[in-house]
């Protein structure tokens, strides 16, 4: 066998190791908060997590400009990047307590969750209140 070959093989092992210890499967996700689980599992969680409330959000907010005209689109804009500086803020602090630490992933994804459920839901009134106009 040529080196290069086997070299190949075992980046593959390697990253495919790795991958399945870093992720977590779907049934060890659901309700995960509510259950005692490895400190990775909640890390991988919570990540999958995050993921898909930032493409809710998203979504949210995509619709949202849809319905606005330019003026109320562009003031819109500049109170979700305020909201986006807060939200990084506010959770670099409640985590910087845990840098360095297993927990720091888990306590800086949740508090991106919480907040981005949060902003989400006004997301939403602002949408059913200028779609109504």
């Amino acid at each position: 066998m040529k080196p290069n070959f086997i070299i190949k093989i075992l980046i593959s092992s390697t990253l495919l190791i790795v991958y399945s210890y870093c992720h977590a499967s779907p049934n060890e996700c659901k309700d995960y908060r509510d259950k005692e689980l490895g400190q990775q599992v909640l890390n991988a969680c919570s990540a999958e997590e995050l993921e898909f409330e930032t493409k809710k959000i998203n979504a949210t907010y995509s619709r949202l400009l849809k319905v606005l005209n330019q003026e109320d689109r562009q003031l819109i804009k500049n109170v979700q990047l305020a909201w986006i500086k807060y939200r990084d803020l506010k959770c670099g602090f409640d985590s910087h307590n845990y840098i360095g630490g297993s927990l720091h992933s888990y306590v800086l994804n949740t508090c991106l969750i919480d907040m981005s459920k949060q902003r989400n839901d006004e997301l939403n009134i602002d949408y059913k209140e200028y779609s109504s106009r």
